[in-house]
């Protein structure tokens, strides 16, 4: 995404250094108006190689020259900042072979590795808790019916201690 501010111009650059060189490309303005920008790709000679004002463009072209190209983004029609999504491809970049992989290949070996020990102690860790989570909750519940047991047997003392005394007071009061 290029942001495009109003009458502004955005330069962007490419070497093409292998021809000859296809070139393939697309931008379009998010919105949804029909607003244009003009889009060029300026050879490193200064002529022009493509041109297009529009708001929306997919090109395709072969280039015959090395040297660095010039792109150019120009909000000159808008009156408001426009985003430009763009995209090309000229070639030029290298393309991975099979051998090229076995770094990444291994490095990636050692992280899966790594991920399935992390996962297996974690299940290990996780039944160890799950184990004493158990255990706990069944402590907690004898120690609940221990409490209620016992808070019953002193309230149950409690009241016969109350009508012993009354008992031995009325006794005592008679004599």
């Amino acid at each position: 995404m290029i942001p495009l501010a109003y009458k502004t111009k955005e330069h962007y650059f490419e070497n093409i250094t292998h021809v000859p060189a296809r070139v393939r490309g697309a931008f379009l303005i998010d919105d949804e108006k029909k607003d244009e920008i003009e889009f060029e790709i300026v050879a490193p000679d200064g002529h022009v190689v493509y041109h297009n004002t529009t708001n929306e463009c997919i090109f395709d072209f072969t280039l015959t020259t090395m040297g660095r190209y010039i792109i150019v983004f120009n909000n000159r029609f808008v009156n408001t900042d426009v985003r430009v999504t763009f995209t090309m491809n000229t070639g030029q970049n290298p393309i991975l072979k099979k051998d090229d992989l076995s770094f990444s290949d291994t490095k990636l070996d050692s992280l899966l590795s790594f991920i399935n020990k992390f996962n297996l102690e974690f299940k290990f860790s996780h039944n160890i808790h799950f184990e004493r989570f158990k255990k706990i909750k069944k402590t907690n519940s004898y120690f609940y019916t221990f409490s209620i047991i016992e808070t019953i047997v002193l309230v149950c003392i409690s009241i016969w201690q109350f009508y012993y005394m009354r008992q031995l007071f009325e006794i005592k009061a008679t004599i």
